[in-house]
């Protein structure tokens, strides 16, 4: 039954014929799915990964979405996971702030920051986080934006005079 609901030439007739086949034997989807894969029948070509494709997944991760990486090397965003996980490492993008992050940083809502976009104050990479540069600038030209008694003024020393800010703590566990 299996090779004849294979037969077909379009994914779409496929899907019909396996729902057609649950319904008849009482298996669920998946686990006709998963005989398939089993018998070989199914339409997915599996790729190994070469070393030039770990390489680029290793120096893109946390800079490039999962989105972009995968059509880049011509494969699933699935697939991609997947390898990202086999590394060990995390698809999540955490070059740069997101909306969220720049509303906590400054002491605002989210919707502010989303209004200072789109009055094009401050601009977002294509990848959709704020970069330093970007932030900089608008902490820059638009002080009038933001109220210094509720910015983080750690992260707001450390990004307008360029130095990690340290801070010295005494025995009594208070800043010195």
């Amino acid at each position: 039954m299996l090779r004849q609901c294979y037969a077909v030439k379009r994914r779409a007739e496929l899907v019909k014929s396996i729902t057609a086949m649950a319904a008849r034997t009482g298996f669920g989807r998946s686990l006709i799915y998963a005989r398939a894969r089993g018998l070989g029948l199914t339409f997915i070509n599996k790729r190994k990964w070469t070393t030039e494709e770990v390489a680029y997944l290793d120096e893109s991760r946390g800079c490039v979405p999962v989105r972009r990486m995968a059509k880049r090397l011509g494969r699933s965003v699935d697939s991609v996971l997947i390898q990202l996980a086999r590394m060990g490492v995390s698809g999540r993008v955490v070059d740069g702030y997101t909306v969220r992050d720049i509303a906590e940083l400054l002491g605002v809502g989210w919707a502010t920051v989303q209004g200072w976009e789109r009055r094009g104050l401050l601009k977002r990479l294509p990848h959709g986080r704020y970069d330093d540069d970007a932030v900089l600038k608008f902490l820059k030209l638009h002080p009038h934006e933001y109220d210094l008694r509720r910015v983080d003024q750690t992260w707001f020393k450390g990004l307008v005079f360029g130095y990690q800010v340290q801070h010295v703590f005494d025995d009594r566990g208070d800043a010195a």
